[in-house]
């Protein structure tokens, strides 16, 4: 992996995650905005019905390391992607403390999410 792909794999996870966690406090809506079937005739699937489940699967792989880490680790990730930025950036060593975390989330979440 490139320098920086880890950080966007890193980055899409934690944002999935985000979504799952807001949504299961019924702070945003679940599901997604249109409907797609697959096999519209024979054992119809919702194709959005099984890209939900694994994004669910995938969010609480995500909870289960988030929990894991070091608290301020924890309270810098809840902070940028459950509570959408709370803490503000432009603080001293705020940003490096965001850094360090996605870090220390993707070393652990790398073997168990592509």
């Amino acid at each position: 992996m490139a320098t920086d792909d880890w950080l966007e794999r890193a980055d899409y996870h934690l944002q999935g995650w985000g979504i799952w966690r807001r949504a299961n406090r019924g702070q945003v809506g679940h599901g997604y905005d249109s409907s797609s079937t697959i096999l519209e005739s024979g054992g119809s699937k919702h194709f959005d019905h099984m890209v939900e489940a694994e994004d669910s699967k995938a969010a609480a792989i995500c909870e289960g390391i988030i929990d894991g880490l070091e608290y301020l680790y924890r309270v810098a990730l809840e902070s940028e992607y459950l509570l959408q930025g709370v803490i503000k950036h432009n603080r001293r060593g705020t940003a490096e403390l965001l850094l360090d975390a996605k870090e220390a989330f993707w070393e652990k979440a790398k073997r168990w999410l592509v």
